[in-house]
Order: structure tokens, then C-alpha cells, then sequence
């Protein structure tokens, strides 16, 4: 978890990866460290305690899961905890000394979502992704990506940083399945191969706001700090600071441009949030959806129901049953692009909706299974 903060809306920075068709990072790391937060405060003391002791021992534990803890957090094992559940993006990057663990396709499932009237016939890699693992084979999805991490989990002979590992991933996987985008892929005439889980769909995304209750202006210049930071990283100008506001009125963001779907889903919580901002987030969801009101939900803990559910929010919400508009993003390298369509005016608040739900659900169920694997039901 990142010093860096600033919360729900989208980063100018998530351009980077708007025209390239290709998987990218799942929930950003608010996203997936609320989850987490969320987790933890539904672990009981048994589960909590086990998970004590294998976080201390991830190989990680200084280089990169404790590395930006403010000094006046105080519980370490908390705050790995919810750095664990971003771990397995950041070891994306080449440079991490554990990148050699990083496995692309536990990312996501492929689950086809075929537009009306396309030629069927002309589809290339349409079909649905096996959800069956078998013991001993390398998963090649995520739902069978799933199960091998709760086998390690649940593995008395498996080493306390084997086990650490699993841990992060495990947390990591559950958030990926309760992201729409990470169980769905269009195919049409205009996206024969897919579209990538919606990363070669790309729109107009307009100016957003944040929530002034949560972002100052320190957030709000921390938060463009760490955009630029992004963006010198991979050869891209920085961009400039957001206008001057006053205290009261919501930041903007210079975040108009185009991006593709994917990532547009993935920052609909920011890219990073500091403690307190993680904090009023986790408690804002957590009391519009209490345990108490995703009970039945939250005890369903087959891995392939996770993964259509998110087919089923990316089919009605994010595709509007095929009826949003998108450019393709390969179309954009052509000498006379086409014109870039605007999501609709009422998009973003339907998609912080979902984000919401969804990510009080895969807390709830992270929790669910961590105590059915470390303790006693809570």
C-alpha cells in the first residue's frame, strides 16, 4: 500500500494502458486492498492469528509488503495483509526480484459473451474456459487458479513462505473474480479474437470528480505525484497538476481522454490510497452492505459461481447487453482513427455501484474462507 492517496475516480494515468489489447492490472490497489481490509475485520481471532504468523514469513516482508508503512500504522501484520492482496501486480514489474512468480493467466477467465448477429463461424478462441484443476498440473485460469491456492493453503507440509505466497495470491484471485471485466469477453464482427476482457474496447472517458468528504487537496497532489510517477515509467509526459480548488468543492481530475473498459473498471476506486482513506472507504461500504445483508451470498464459496456472477455484471452493466459503444483499439493505430465514443452520462455511477457490492461480496467471502481454512466459523 502506497503513501500516494486519493479514491474513487479515475486517474488521468490509466491512458497508459488504454490502447493496448492486452490483460492488464485487476482492481488497482485501492481496490484490492479495501477488499482486504474488508476481510480482515470479518477473520476470526483463530484465522487471524494463523494468518499472523505466515504473513511474517513472506519472502516479500521487508522489500515490498512492509516497505511504505507509515510509521504511526501500527499493526504490521494488518498492513502486509492488505499489501499481500495487491503483491501478485506488483510483481508484474521485471525489476521485482520475485517475478519469476508472476503467472499472467491466474488473472482472469474466459468466459465469452457473443454480441447477437455476429458471424459465429469467424470467432477465434470463443469457447469457455475449463474450470476443473487437477491437482499437480499448472491452473491456466482463474478459477482453477483459485483452487490450487486454497489446496496450498489448506497444505500442512507446505513451507511458511510457499504458504505466505499463497496467501497473497489467494486474497489477490478472490478480489480479480469480483471484477466484471476479469470473467468476460466480447466477441462481434469487430472483435473476431475477442476484445481481451474489455481491454481493446476503448472509449471517451469524461472529466471526474472525487468525493470531497474523503480527498484533500495533499490527497488530491499526492494522488497526481503518483500519476506522474506512472507515467515517466513507461516513457510518457507527466501530466499536469489539477486546477485549484477550495476546500469544500469536489477535485477534478484532468482525467478526460481515452481509455479502454478494462481499466476503466479497474480505477473506479483511484490507483492508491493511504490508511485513512482505505479506512473511510471500508467503513462507507461496510455500512451500506453489512454482513448481515450478504449473508447467503457470502457463504456461496464455489469459485465458478464467482466468476459468472462478474460474467453476468459485465454482460448487463459494463456492456449494457451490447448496447454501449466502443471503438476498437486497433482501429486507432489506422491513419484515419474513428472518432471515440463517450460513455454515457450516467456510466460511472452505475459502475461505482457494482464496484461497491461486488467488492463488500469478495470481503465477505475472502473471510469466509480463510476462517473455514484457519478457524472456526465466525
Amino acid at each position: 500500500m502506497l503513501k500516494m492517496s486519493a479514491w474513487r475516480f479515475i486517474v488521468a494515468a490509466v491512458v497508459v494502458c488504454a490502447l493496448l489489447p492486452t490483460r492488464s492490472l485487476a482492481w488497482n490497489f485501492v481496490g484490492h486492498e479495501v477488499i482486504a481490509r474488508i476481510a480482515w475485520d470479518q477473520l476470526t481471532p483463530d484465522a487471524k492469528q494463523q494468518i499472523r504468523l505466515i504473513i511474517r514469513q513472506h519472502p516479500a516482508w521487508n522489500a515490498d509488503l512492509l516497505k511504505h508503512m507509515p510509521d504511526d500504522f501500527g499493526d504490521q501484520d494488518l498492513y502486509a495483509f492488505l499489501v499481500a492482496a495487491s503483491w501478485p501486480d506488483v510483481i508484474r514489474a521485471e525489476r521485482n526480484p520475485w517475478h519469476a512468480l508472476h503467472r499472467p493467466t491466474w488473472h482472469y477467465i474466459n468466459i465469452p459473451y457473443i454480441v447477437d448477429g455476429t458471424n459465429r463461424a469467424a470467432l477465434k478462441g470463443a469457447d469457455r474456459a475449463p474450470t476443473d484443476w487437477t491437482p499437480g498440473t499448472e491452473p491456466d485460469n482463474l478459477v482453477q487458479a483459485l483452487q490450487k491456492c486454497e489446496k496450498d493453503l489448506r497444505d500442512p507440509n507446505l513451507s511458511g513462505p510457499d504458504k505466505a505466497i499463497a496467501l497473497s495470491w489467494f486474497i489477490h484471485l478472490a478480489g480479480d473474480a469480483h471484477q466484471p471485466l476479469h470473467a468476460n469477453t466480447l466477441f462481434s464482427d469487430r472483435f473476431l479474437s475477442g476484445d481481451k476482457g474489455g481491454n481493446g474496447s476503448v472509449v471517451m472517458s469524461p472529466v471526474l470528480t472525487t468525493q470531497p468528504s474523503l480527498v484533500s487537496n495533499e490527497d488530491l497532489a499526492a494522488s497526481i505525484e503518483a500519476d506522474n510517477l506512472l507515467r515517466t515509467g513507461v516513457g510518457l509526459a507527466p501530466n499536469p497538476s489539477a486546477a485549484t480548488r477550495s476546500a469544500t468543492s469536489p477535485a477534478t481530475l484532468p482525467s478526460e481522454g481515452p481509455i479502454n473498459l478494462h481499466s476503466y473498471w479497474d480505477n473506479v476506486f483511484g490507483r492508491f490510497g493511504a490508511p485513512r482513506v482505505l479506512d473511510a472507504l471500508q467503513g462507507e461500504i461496510t455500512a451500506e452492505y453489512p454482513p448481515s445483508s450478504l449473508k447467503s451470498q457470502a457463504a456461496n464459496l464455489q469459485y465458478a459461481t464467482w466468476a459468472d456472477e462478474s460474467n453476468d455484471y459485465a454482460v448487463r452493466d459494463v456492456r449494457r447487453n451490447g448496447t454501449l459503444a466502443t471503438a476498437n483499439g486497433d482501429d486507432l493505430k489506422k491513419p484515419n482513427p474513428p472518432a471515440l465514443p463517450p460513455l454515457p452520462a450516467d456510466y460511472l455511477a452505475r459502475a461505482q455501484e457494482v464496484c461497491r457490492l461486488r467488492s463488500a461480496t469478495a470481503g465477505y467471502r475472502i473471510a469466509n474462507d480463510l476462517n473455514a481454512i484457519f478457524g472456526a466459523a465466525k
